[in-house]
């Protein structure tokens, strides 16, 4: 298990020859696999990044951030940015948690691609119509899944740094401004705990001021009541 992990990053190909689709590590990643089966793979890879072992049937590079040795250290996890994945057709997302020695010294981490679609899904359920909108967003404003469905453009297209900012500095307070798309919207960030990710929910402009007039309506036919009963009152 967790040793055999060790051992091949400590001892490197010396101990463990063969390539990352073979061998006790790759069984062990396999196995895990098949109990988790919401991840799309198991890797284990070494400090240059490099995949020593893998539950895929094949070997292909996987986007890392540029200070990733040092978010292990720090932070005791990486979570990467959302990528599209031309084969797969969908978005995923690197995860990744340290894995050391028993004295501490990180010898390389253990990773794992997750399948966003899951997630698009579960942000579905809370926008069902095309009114309103959930996106679960990077603090830098990249999309990680979203109700309205995620694209390869969507994910080159991030929200505009100007209105990540307002909308950080705005937080839980709703305003208009232009989303994905060039929709206009009304929408409000809410933070995301333990990672650099936040959840924006919006709304058309169009359906909010819909149902500021619906409210003004109202009003003014429950004020038009009470006049009509006050007048018939004074009688």
């Amino acid at each position: 298990g967790s040793d055999e992990v060790v051992i091949t990053l400590e001892h490197g190909s010396r101990n463990t020859p063969g390539s990352p689709t073979e061998g006790r590590l790759r069984d062990y990643l396999v196995s895990l696999h098949e109990r988790f089966s919401d991840f799309e793979k198991l890797m284990v890879l070494d400090l240059d990044g490099n995949i020593v072992a893998t539950s895929a049937g094949e070997v292909t590079k996987i986007p890392l951030p540029a200070d990733w040795q040092a978010a292990l250290k720090s932070d005791n996890q990486i979570v990467g940015d959302a990528y599209w994945d031309a084969k797969s057709g969908r978005a995923k997302l690197i995860v990744a948690v340290p894995a050391q020695r028993a004295d501490g010294r990180l010898l390389g981490a253990f990773a794992a691609e997750l399948n966003l679609a899951p997630v698009q899904m579960l942000l579905r359920s809370f926008a069902p119509d095309s009114t309103g909108a959930i996106h679960l967003v990077s603090i830098r404003g990249g999309v990680i899944a979203s109700s309205d469905g995620v694209s390869a453009r969507l994910i080159k297209n991030p929200m505009p740094t100007a209105t990540m900012k307002k909308l950080r500095e705005h937080a839980r307070a709703p305003f208009g401004y232009t989303s994905f798309g060039g929709r206009d919207v009304i929408g409000t960030l809410e933070y995301v705990p333990q990672v650099s990710w936040t959840v924006i929910s919006e709304i058309s402009a169009e359906a909010a001021f819909l149902q500021v007039r619906r409210f003004r309506d109202v009003a003014l036919l429950v004020i038009a009541f009470l006049l009509v009963v006050v007048t018939y009152s004074a009688y």
